[in-house]
Parts: structure tokens; sequence; C-alpha cells
């Protein structure tokens, strides 16, 4: 996740987006082409998924999507100008990119934060 994968629509939700790793199966279900491929920005991709890029078998899991949000809203405060990232969403990002999958928060813990409500 990235923000270049992130589009916002006229209600001002978040819709994510990225295909380069699915393929159309018919019917609308899509499905990962493999576990191998080297696929994504290695700046927003956990570090327990980056032994793809050398052709090993990883294992995505959604502690790996956490430290991609965690990287993406940083991206997001550092991308505007004299805004000052608050000191609860620092500590929320630093959980998500936290080295180790079992270190980062669940994606209910930081939705149910009282900064995403």
């Amino acid at each position: 996740m990235k923000p270049q994968n992130v589009l916002i629509d006229d209600a001002c939700n978040g819709l994510l987006c990225d295909f380069e790793g699915a393929v159309d199966c018919g019917e609308r279900t899509l499905r990962l082409i493999s576990q191998t491929m080297k696929v994504g920005t290695q700046a927003f991709m956990a570090p327990e998924l980056r032994p793809a890029f050398d052709g090993k078998k990883v294992h995505p899991s959604p502690a790996s999507d956490m430290f991609s949000f965690g990287v993406l809203v940083q991206d997001v405060f550092g991308a505007l100008d004299g805004v000052c990232m608050p000191a609860e969403v620092h500590s929320i990002c630093a959980a998500c990119v936290s080295e180790h999958p079992r270190d980062r928060p669940t994606a209910r813990q930081v939705l149910t934060h009282k900064w995403f409500l």
C-alpha cells in the first residue's frame, strides 16, 4: 500500500487499488499470482516480504498490511508542508512499522484508536 494506490471518491472515502499482484480469474475473482513475484514498492513493504525480491517464498499477513499502513500515514504527513504529525499518530505509526510482525497492532486496534474515531 502506498499513496499512489489510494483513491479518494466524491464522498472523501479512501479506496484501495493495486492490481500488480492480481489476475482476473473470471466473475470478479482475483487471486495472488505468486508468493515469490517481484511486485511492490520496497519502501512500503514489510521487512518479512522483502525476500520475495530475491525469489524466496514469503507469507503476507495482516501484520504486513499494518506495516504498509504505518508507512503510508507517515508519507502522507511528510508530504503536507507545515503540518506536524500529532504525537499520538506518530506513536501509532511507530508501532505499525515495528520490525517484527508480532509487535505491530492489529487493524482493529488502530481503527478503534480515538484518532480514527
